[in-house]
């Protein structure tokens, strides 16, 4: 395949705002924060910041996708890795309470095929 690099995007974890993981640390990353192309890759991210214990559910908008637990930093590999598409998120939930410890940081790295048809133009 033809993919072409985004590079990576740094993002520290904030207060929960979606309802779904209230009073914890939650991640939140769309393809918009990377790039203006309309679909791209994260096939690789780093788990940094998070309090030993620590796990995150990883949904793309309300679904599961995958599922972290790491020490205190640690490396996030997907076999799959998830294509996000115009107006998806990505979220890291994290089992820790905002109020607890740093915000975890996640940086994720991104890539993107150019002969999708939505990526063309």
């Amino acid at each position: 395949m033809p993919y072409q690099p985004l590079g990576s995007l740094r993002t520290e974890s904030a207060p929960d705002t979606t309802g779904r993981n209230t009073g914890n640390w939650t991640t939140t990353i769309t393809v918009a924060d990377v790039s203006r192309v309309a679909v791209a890759e994260i096939y690789h991210a780093v788990v940094e910041n998070n309090l030993p214990g620590a796990w995150a559910r990883i949904q793309i908008g309300i679904r599961s996708f995958s599922f972290t637990q790491p020490l205190s930093g640690a490396e996030w590999d997907p076999v799959n890795p998830p294509l996000l598409g115009p107006g998806q998120t990505i979220y890291f939930l994290w089992n820790t309470a905002a109020t607890i410890g740093q915000a975890p940081v996640v940086t994720t790295w991104w890539r993107y095929d150019p002969l999708l048809p939505a990526n063309k133009g």
